[in-house]
């Protein structure tokens, strides 16, 4: 039988490149203006954020981080830096809020089910590890939920009129 060499031929949705000018911007500004062009900026948009300051690596990073978009690093440019960063989508951040929630399930079910075996059993070592890892990651497991129901409610119960 003769294999299907059909492909899909259906090309990907183009990505918008935004070129943000920060050069001679300091502090929080080069930050503030891919804040502003992200608001504005399409769906898996491409922003390059020219810029002097030797802070806003650093800066940039931490943003990204904190927003949910997506840090593609940084190129070298003649007496500048280029920072790439692609916008996430809505279904992106709803996606890694749902992994967030996951994996705090999976460290507090590790926990109900360790604790009561190292408190009043010979536990196994690998027992142990299991509990010792999920105590590792509570505080994060615990600020990560916080932050999702503060933004659910903010969002959602409260949202601004």
């Amino acid at each position: 039988m003769p294999l299907n060499n059909t492909q899909n031929t259906q090309a990907a949705p183009p990505i918008d490149t935004i070129t943000i000018d920060a050069m001679g911007q300091r502090g929080p500004v080069p930050v503030l203006a891919l804040k502003k062009a992200l608001k504005t900026a399409g769906e898996n948009a491409l922003l390059a954020v020219h810029c002097d300051d030797p802070h806003a690596h650093a800066n940039i990073q931490s943003f990204c981080a904190a927003s949910g978009h997506l840090y593609r690093g940084r190129q070298d440019g003649d007496g500048s830096d280029v920072f790439m960063v692609k916008k996430r989508t809505l279904r992106c951040q709803t996606c890694s809020r749902t992994r967030v929630a996951l994996g705090g399930i999976a460290i507090l079910a590790t926990l109900v089910y360790t604790a009561p075996l190292v408190a009043y059993h010979q536990p196994s070592p690998t027992v142990i590890v299991a509990f010792a890892i999920a105590v590792g990651f509570l505080p994060p497991v615990l600020y990560n939920g916080l932050s999702l129901v503060r933004e659910t409610v903010r969002t959602r119960v409260m949202p601004k009129k």
